[in-house]
């Protein structure tokens, strides 16, 4: 799909960073040779990448060589059921090591006690500037212990504690360290807890005036309409975020519009994700007018948002406009219920917009009678690079109609067809048309992860 994985980006949320690998000098030295060779100073990886079940039965003597040679700076053990216990070793290494600035831990089975160890931890280290302690089981009081320690740290940029059950409590302290000026969280990822309307209106609150936050994910916080008008209230003020996602919340059209005021003020935001919200009740025409003004997004991610054929046209209206958006490259509108009847607004968009590069229309039921008019603007679209139509119920009629488009268009160079009901020659002879007079697919960028290494390159 067009959304990031800023892993894609497309599977990492928004801020997450590529991995590091395995130190090369050392990824073929067998495990047991390796540990030995750290606790006795002989071998001295910078980079050590183990995860999902790599290092359980040696993760003590691992973590014992590592606190002795304290030569690591990246350290993976995500995805290895480590446990409580072994955890606990973990933010031991943490507390009293010097060099390490990234430390996952991720998917370990984290309990109430190995969670203290860590917000201890972060209360006396100030080096580590990555930590990852997503989907771990630590209890609503030792998770709210960590976020109270945060405004202790002076270290960590970037934080993911996704999945781990914060309650709404957890928004004040949060809050707390957002709004501390030595605290320097960049890229802070809260989806899928508890923290709902009041948890959320707590940390907007603190956004409005923080100066260092690049990246936000709320996902999965059921903070409903109220949490949304917290978060537009905070983006008409605040002037560094630049990757906000919100999906999967409960934000009807009433949250929605407060979104679409705030972007008629806001001027810095990249990606804005809210997808899985049933928003579009009504058109929702301030977010369409507020995305259509808005001077620096890149990517609008809205797939099973709950749009309809007879709601197309307020938003694709507003990119229609001249001049609207000028900086919108992908447009993510899969799995809604578009269907043929609300593919004209979407041609006529595409006719006018001349900077979309990635439109995703996967799962909208367009048809045929779709397929043949999204022809008839690719013969003529002179910008647009990925498109993707899975999932739509096009027969060959339809593919047929977009192998003749693509003869006189040059610029479009991934069409996903897939799970159509097409020939297998006319999937080919499509594959063959978007190579002639085409750079390599190999040399494409996908529109977020570019967005990602611009942000990369300016901070």
């Amino acid at each position: 799909t067009g959304s990031l994985s800023p892993a894609s980006a497309l599977g990492r949320v928004a801020g997450e960073r590529e991995p590091a690998a395995m130190d090369p000098a050392f990824a073929h030295v067998p495990l047991d040779d390796l540990l030995e060779g750290i606790k006795a100073g002989t071998m001295l990886p910078k980079s050590l990448a183990l995860p999902n079940g790599f290092i359980l039965i040696r993760a003590e003597p691992l973590l014992a060589a590592i606190e002795f040679n304290q030569s690591v700076t990246y350290l993976d053990l995500s995805c290895n059921n480590l446990g409580d216990a072994l955890c606990q070793k973990v933010a031991n290494v943490l507390k009293n090591d010097s060099i390490l600035r990234t430390v996952s831990v991720k998917d370990n089975t984290i309990l109430e006690h190995g969670f203290m160890r860590f917000a201890e931890a972060i209360k006396e280290n100030d080096t580590c500037q990555s930590l990852d302690l997503s989907c771990n089981f630590p209890g609503e009081s030792a998770a709210l212990k960590f976020v109270e320690n945060l405004v202790s740290n002076r270290g960590l940029v970037d934080l993911n504690l996704a999945y781990i059950k914060l309650a709404s409590a957890a928004g004040a302290p949060i809050a707390d360290a957002l709004k501390c000026e030595e605290v320097r969280l960049q890229h802070l990822d809260l989806s899928y807890n508890m923290l709902a309307e009041k948890g959320c209106a707590d940390v907007a609150m603190a956004l409005a005036d923080n100066c260092r936050l690049l990246t936000l994910d709320l996902s999965g916080n059921c903070i409903r309409n109220k949490g949304a008008e917290a978060l537009a209230e905070a983006l008409k003020r605040n002037r560094t975020l630049q990757l906000l996602r919100a999906r999967d919340n409960f934000i009807k059209a009433e949250g929605a519009e407060a979104i679409g005021r705030a972007l008629q003020e806001n001027k810095d935001l990249v990606l804005l994700d809210l997808s899985k919200n049933a928003m579009w009740e009504g058109g929702a025409p301030e977010f369409a007018r507020g995305v259509g003004m808005h001077p620096s997004l890149r990517s609008l991610i809205l797939q099973s948002s709950n749009l309809r054929s007879s709601q197309v046209a307020p938003l694709a209206g507003a990119l229609a406009a001249a001049g609207a958006a000028p900086s919108l490259t992908e447009l993510d509108l899969g799995v809604n219920a578009i269907e043929e009847a609300g593919v004209g607004p979407l041609c006529d968009m595409l006719l006018n917009h001349r900077g979309l590069l990635s439109l995703n229309l996967r799962f909208n039921t367009l048809k045929d009678a779709g397929a043949v008019q999204l022809a008839g603007v690719i013969e003529k679209n002179k910008s647009l690079e990925n498109l993707d139509l899975q999932h739509n119920r096009i027969t060959q009629v339809g593919a047929e109609g977009l192998v003749e488009a693509l003869k006189s268009n040059f610029t479009l160079r991934q069409l996903d067809l897939a799970r159509n009901t097409i020939k297998d020659s006319t999937v080919q002879r499509v594959a063959e048309l978007l190579q002639v007079g085409r750079r390599p697919l190999g040399e494409l960028a996908d529109p977020l992860t570019e967005a990602m290494r611009m942000l990369e390159r300016d901070f």
